[in-house]
Order: structure tokens, then C-alpha cells, then sequence
């Protein structure tokens, strides 16, 4: 975990475990976005391109940011095969800022996710301030106000 993230406090740091580890555990259909987003770019990319092959890659990126992993052997093997294939490092490296984009939109999804159901949970069990309440209910296009009809 980074030292910035451990400067904020511990209530960020543990939601950026989860975060993480949620990642993590969804890197398969992340494998699956990255993939189906990089062969829309890309014309070089193989039709048949296994999303093991991207998971590798999606895995590697989430165990660095977690864990400051530096081993990059597994990076190293795919790069040589795209390599083989004629591909110029210039368009890996975009086809990996593709990914990058791809796992920080899922990460906002996973994270709105988990804030809305926070919100919910804050309703249901009257746990929220009330101005709190009221801000969040306005996010979301509710009206507080308003009563049941």
C-alpha cells in the first residue's frame, strides 16, 4: 500500500484494501473489459487473444499497487510475444494506458457501488446525519422532503 494512502488514516487505507482486493477478484471480467476495449483500438490485436494472458497483466497491476510488487517477469513474456508478432513497443504501451483506463472506470463503478449501498444502509438504518442524508439523497436525484405517498 502506498505510503500516501497510509498517511490519510486508516479508514482510507482499509477501503483501499478492498478496493483492491475487490479489483482483484474481479479480474477476470476486468481481463475480459481490458481485452474486448484494447481489440477495439487495435487491429493487431488476435481475435483469439486469451483473457488469461490480459489477467496476467491486470493481476500484476492491482498485486503493484496493494502489495509493491517489483517482479515483472510474467509482463516480460507477454511483451516478448507481442514482440515476435511485430508489434512496436509504442503501441503496447498504448494498449496498456488502454487498460489502465479501463481498470480505473471499473474501479469508479465498484466504488460508486459500495457508496450507494453505504447510503442505503445509512437510510434504512437511520445511521445518517440528516445533513448527510440530505446531500447524499440530492446526488442521487431524491428528494428528502418529500414524503411517502
Amino acid at each position: 500500500m502506498s505510503v500516501a494512502v497510509q498517511a490519510r488514516g486508516p479508514r482510507l487505507a482499509g477501503a483501499w484494501e478492498v478496493l483492491l482486493d475487490t479489483l482483484l477478484h474481479e479480474r477476470a471480467n476486468l481481463a475480459g473489459r481490458v481485452r474486448v476495449a484494447i481489440q477495439a483500438a487495435y487491429r493487431f490485436m488476435p481475435a483469439d487473444m486469451p483473457d488469461g494472458e490480459v489477467a496476467i497483466q491486470v493481476e500484476w497491476m492491482l498485486s503493484s499497487i496493494r502489495d509493491g510488487c517489483e517482479d515483472i517477469s510474467d509482463l516480460a513474456a507477454v511483451g516478448e510475444v507481442r514482440a515476435q508478432q511485430g508489434v512496436p513497443v509504442a503501441e503496447m504501451l498504448r494498449a496498456w494506458r488502454i487498460g489502465i483506463a479501463v481498470l480505473i472506470g471499473y474501479a469508479r463503478e465498484v466504488g460508486e457501488e459500495e457508496h450507494r449501498t453505504t447510503f442505503v444502509r445509512g437510510v434504512l438504518l437511520g445511521s445518517l446525519p440528516s445533513t448527510e442524508l440530505r446531500m447524499q439523497a440530492e446526488a442521487y436525484g431524491l428528494d428528502p422532503s418529500r414524503g411517502c405517498s
